[in-house]
């Protein structure tokens, strides 16, 4: 049976949010639909977040907020006023603050939000953490940049750090502590995770990170092409324009839907690829007077030189990251002729755009020999099309970033591989019936052992693996939260230690039914590809 919470102050008023259960019968507090920034619309739209304004009264946080616009199979969904957070707890007045867990959600910079039909609080904070959970704009809204100051771009990161900033000011009237905030986040999330990791802005507004599937150096985090897309959105939107300013009053003022729309469908048209289709993403900032720049240096330099917030670090894989780019190979295999017939597509836009044709086309030889043996792609070695694109869109980056960071952390990095083939994994889910011709987990199968699910929710037996597993990862998300160490101590649940990942023994902890420690995962392949990264200078 639900009821009101008491009245907590905000630095923006009163509010109340609702009293709930957790699956397990446990204390939940729900603060829904908080306002974190003014509602960026009209001449805010494209514009760094603006402070929140007060409100009079008690402000019902008592329903989750609409999303952020976005446009996924046919359907447009959202409004511009989305910029609202989310606070989970077990109680407000707690004997010691509790840690709090600040989740970034993925979904490609393009669909998505913090809401419970993806990410429920239940296990978090049963395990004894705050959870916060938010919007931040996507797509063109979140990313569109002129390279300039009426438009300087990376504005859903600058709406994360307007969260963070709120985090700091209010979460100790929910009972959370801003002296310890874990930063945590999945794909997109991971990637938003690792560029904090490097930004000037958000020193001092967290205190550990953890990157789950991504990082700042898979080659779709970042592009140098804004400002052409901005240019390509407005000329499909019917503006004919080489004028800045005036491509930038045209789209502050364009219809919401059509933007959404067309900015999403410009790639394919666009530029040459049939690659992942994520169009606006974070980019480097042109320095602009009186403007502190999100990202002012290429992030692989920072990181490469040790100029990143030192704080504890998580990250991993799952082994299937790659299968999320075959879906649709999955239901029509008769597509991989046009991959074969035409397999330089395959490859990076920013790994083709650094090198001559003829490199090119050696590096697809040297990645058909690799992976392929030489021979076409089928549906009877699929399974190493999906490494090829497990390596290459994820793993790779995220293993060069934890080298980066751990040759000069003051603080330890823990590398995770997260392997557990169970009824929970919603990325397998998502792709259908036919999806399961790979065993083990896919890109966001691990999601399913952090949240409730609340569009898949089974009840499972207590004994089960998947309930087993589950306690096992929220042990270890949790413990890290708290001290810093996924396993501070030996307990049943967690019978081994975690040992961290050093540039001289690079260590990883394999969650499964089974959790054991080993090294060196996918080496040659990893080897692989940092030396293509080389060729291409990224």
């Amino acid at each position: 049976m639900e009821s009101e919470t008491d009245v907590v102050q905000v630095s923006q008023g009163l509010l109340q949010g609702r009293k709930t259960t957790t699956k397990s019968g446990g204390p939940l507090l729900c603060f829904q639909g908080i306002p974190y920034a003014k509602p960026p619309v009209g001449p805010l739209r494209f514009k760094p977040p603006q402070p929140p304004e007060p409100w009079n009264g008690i402000y019902k946080a008592q329903e989750e907020p609409p999303v952020c616009p976005q446009h996924e199979n046919g359907v447009f969904r959202g409004q511009e006023d989305c910029l609202y957070l989310n606070v989970y707890t077990q109680e407000i007045n707690p004997q010691n603050l509790k840690p709090v867990m600040f989740w970034i959600h993925g979904g490609g910079f393009v669909i998505g939000s913090g809401n419970t039909d993806m990410y429920g609080p239940d296990y978090l904070v049963d395990a004894g953490v705050l959870l916060v959970t938010f919007n931040y704009r996507l797509g063109v809204l979140g990313f569109l940049s002129l390279d300039n100051e009426d438009c300087t771009g990376n504005m859903g990161l600058k709406d994360q750090v307007a969260a963070l900033l709120w985090v700091q000011q209010n979460i100790e009237s929910f009972g959370g502590d801003p002296n310890n905030v874990t930063i945590f986040g999945e794909s997109a999330g991971a990637i938003c995770v690792s560029f904090h990791m490097v930004s000037p802005m958000t020193k001092g507004l967290f205190h550990k990170a953890i990157a789950q599937s991504g990082s700042a150096l898979n080659h779709y985090a970042y592009t140098f092409l804004s400002k052409s897309r901005s240019f390509a959105v407005g000329q499909r939107l019917g503006l004919k324009t080489k004028d800045e300013k005036e491509l930038f009053s045209f789209l502050q003022n364009v219809d919401l839907e059509k933007l959404v729309k067309e900015a999403e469908n410009i790639i394919a048209r666009v530029e040459n690829t049939s690659g992942l289709r994520i169009v606006f993403v974070p980019t480097v900032e042109k320095v602009v007077p009186g403007q502190q720049p999100y990202l002012a240096q290429h992030q692989e330099i920072l990181l490469k030189n040790g100029q990143f917030h030192h704080v504890p670090y998580m990250t991993g894989t799952v082994t299937h990251e790659g299968m999320i780019n075959l879906r649709a190979i999955v239901r029509k295999p008769q597509l991989l002729k046009g991959v074969n017939d035409h397999f330089e597509n395959v490859l990076p836009r920013q790994i083709r755009d650094a090198l001559t044709d003829s490199q090119i086309q050696e590096l697809c030889n040297k990645v058909k020999k690799f992976y392929f043996q030489n021979s076409p792609i089928t549906m009877d070695n699929v399974a190493s099309y999906s490494d090829l694109n497990t390596d290459m869109h994820i793993a790779a980056g995220v293993c060069l970033a934890a080298k980066y960071v751990a040759r000069s952390s003051s603080f330890p990095v823990y590398f995770y591989n997260f392997s557990y083939d169970g009824l929970l994994g919603c990325g397998k889910m998502s792709m259908g019936p036919k999806a399961a011709i790979l065993s083990g987990p896919y890109h966001g199968d691990d999601l399913g052992y952090l949240f409730r699910l609340g569009l898949y929710d089974p009840d499972l037996d207590p004994d089960s693996n998947e309930v087993k597993v589950r306690s096992k990862v929220i042990a270890l998300w949790t413990n890290f939260a708290k001290t810093g160490n996924p396993t501070p101590h030996r307990t049943p649940e967690l019978p081994i230690e975690w040992l961290p990942f050093t540039p001289q023994n690079e260590r990883y902890f394999f969650i499964d039914e089974q959790l054991y420690m080993g090294t060196y995962l996918r080496n040659e392949r990893m080897a692989f590809w940092e030396n293509i990264y080389q060729l291409a200078k990224l």
